[in-house]
């Protein structure tokens, strides 16, 4: 009896420190891969991947690439370090939950850095040039949420969550979002649960500039409308340098001894005063004309010149090209900001708005008043400097000054009119890029789809 007593108590000894031994082992390896997955979503992502690709070259990448997370290699750490962990402050409207691109693209194409023999010595493997065995894509996938632990900032905001992966090329997009959805669904998100967040996904796609982007109407207009003004530009350097030739050799076929006269910087010897000056004045076609008007250098240095344009004229053309430049300034100011407010994460952009880099742009809101005085100093200016204006008016009656004013009126507006033109131009560019190769999404309440 003893002994059968010994060996019953051996046993359950044996049990004992099998459980004790054998079953921590295992306990936190299983828990070490559950706990990544609950800190990093994309190692969750990548492992519902791996289970549903089973077989396909995208489950073969995706589990090579969780093994290197597992043996800590090196070029899968810089996957983790910059991907599937959420941003600071996202009560604050943080919801850009993705690293810079490049750094994804870096995996392909490193960025080469030489290093030295002492370095190489000093390290096993060199961390700048280090590459991933296939090509990695980040993929965005955005995500409609809701929690009740967010701060309403009474902004045009928009709910979504900008979700970035760094995963194998071979993965499509449409698969990766079916996978971001069964992972966020689970509630096993460590964040996820802090905040309560339910979350579904709106789109996915690559941010890529492809074929989609040029055949945009908008894209299509500016390329048109570039090119025709580089064609007018050339066309009146044609122009005016053939013209400037034609009067050289009028001038030199027409000899007149002792008289010297300098026509364009050039000092012509034996020509007429009178045959000269008149050879100058050749009357241009009106197609010529038009294209004069063209002329860059000329339009360059008369948005320069301080003086009067010419003998005739009152207009200071440095007031009006300052003018010039501030409505451009504006334009484009409007363009930029009201494209990027519309965005999820509105308390970032006014720390953009901080950056000095963005100061000369941001600045121009301060300069709509500047412009609006210029403008007016110009407008009087010149209507009080015309002496023929003046007399008219003081030879109208009161329903031909009114029908004046309209027309001025009317004339004031409709210069405007290619400045329009061109931001409606330029907001729709920078809508359509925005869309398709930044890594933000645009919401019904960015504009983006006023034009479908």
């Amino acid at each position: 009896m003893r002994t059968i007593a010994a060996v019953i108590v051996a046993a359950h000894l044996a049990i004992v420190v099998v459980e004790a031994t054998v079953v921590p082992r295992s306990e936190p390896v299983a828990s070490a891969e559950t706990s990544l997955a609950r800190l990093n979503f994309l190692v969750g992502v990548a492992q519902l991947g791996m289970l549903r690709e089973n077989g396909t070259r995208c489950g073969r990448e995706l589990e090579t690439l969780l093994k290197a997370v597992a043996a800590k290699e090196f070029w899968s750490l810089k996957v983790l370090d910059s991907f599937g962990v959420p941003p600071k402050s996202f009560s604050w409207g943080n919801n850009h939950w993705f690293g810079p691109q490049w750094q994804c693209n870096d995996l392909n194409r490193p960025y080469v850095v030489a290093t030295s023999s002492e370095f190489l010595r000093t390290y096993a493997f060199d961390p700048f040039n280090v590459t991933s065995p296939f090509r990695m894509r980040l993929t965005m996938v955005y995500m409609r949420f809701s929690t009740p632990h967010f701060i309403d900032l009474r902004l045009p905001y928009e709910p979504f969550i900008h979700i970035g992966l760094c995963l194998p090329q071979s993965c499509s997009s449409a698969a990766l979002r079916r996978y971001t959805d069964e992972y966020f669904l689970r509630g096993e998100f460590t964040m996820q649960r802090d905040f309560k967040l339910q979350m579904q996904s709106v789109a996915a796609r690559v941010p890529s500039i492809g074929l989609d982007f040029l055949q945009q109407t908008g894209t299509l207009i500016s390329i048109i409308v570039l090119t025709t003004l580089v064609v007018l530009m050339v066309l009146a350097e044609i122009v005016y340098r053939s013209k400037a030739k034609l009067k050289l050799q009028q001038m030199l076929h027409t000899k007149a001894p002792h008289n010297t006269v300098m026509i364009d910087g050039v000092h012509i010897t034996n020509v007429p005063i009178e045959s000269a000056y008149e050879s100058t004045a050749v009357k241009s076609s009106t197609v010529e004309e038009i294209l004069l008007c063209f002329r860059f250098t000329e339009n360059w240095q008369r948005a320069l010149k301080a003086d009067r344009m010419n003998s005739n004229s009152n207009f200071v053309g440095a007031i009006a090209g300052v003018r010039t430049v501030i409505c451009l300034w504006v334009s484009t100011f409007h363009v930029y900001y009201y494209s990027v407010f519309a965005l999820s994460n509105a308390p970032m952009l006014f720390v953009a708005m901080g950056s000095f880099l963005n100061q000369p742009l941001l600045e121009a809101i301060f300069f709509v008043d500047v412009f609006f005085v210029i403008s007016a100093l110009l407008l009087v200016y010149n209507f009080l400097s015309s002496e023929s204006r003046l007399k008219e008016v003081r030879q109208n009656d009161f329903v031909q000054n009114s029908k004046l004013f309209g027309k001025l009126l009317l004339q004031r507006y409709l210069r405007l009119t290619p400045m329009l033109i061109t931001t409606m131009l330029l907001s729709d560019v920078f809508y359509d890029l925005t869309n398709t190769y930044s890594p933000f999404y645009l919401g019904v309440n960015s504009g983006y789809y006023c034009k479908q």
